[in-house]
């Protein structure tokens, strides 16, 4: 009599709950990053006497920035995540 889950059950579960995870850490990185770095530097910005950084603020360009950091944590975490299925890391990285 068996019990647990199988080793292809296991691996697909624990690649599951890696994903998961994945889109968890992906969706605070960038909810840190809007809340707590855009601030920071709109704050830092608004100090200072160039015109450059305001033209930087208008252009809202770190706003676009910001938007690399899921991304970022997704091609990082992809391998980990995928390491019982080697085929798949490529295509996701």
């Amino acid at each position: 009599m068996g019990q647990g889950l199988g080793p292809q059950s296991a691996a697909l579960l624990g690649t599951a709950i890696g994903v998961v995870a994945g889109l968890l850490l992906a969706f605070l990185a960038a909810r840190v990053t809007k809340r707590i770095v855009i601030r920071f530097a709109v704050s830092l910005a608004h100090r200072t006497s160039t015109g450059w950084d305001d033209a930087v603020l208008r252009r809202r360009v770190l706003h676009r920035f910001s938007h690399f950091t899921p991304a970022l944590v997704a091609y990082l975490m992809a391998i980990p995540v995928f390491a019982d299925y080697p085929q798949l890391a490529p295509a996701v990285r």
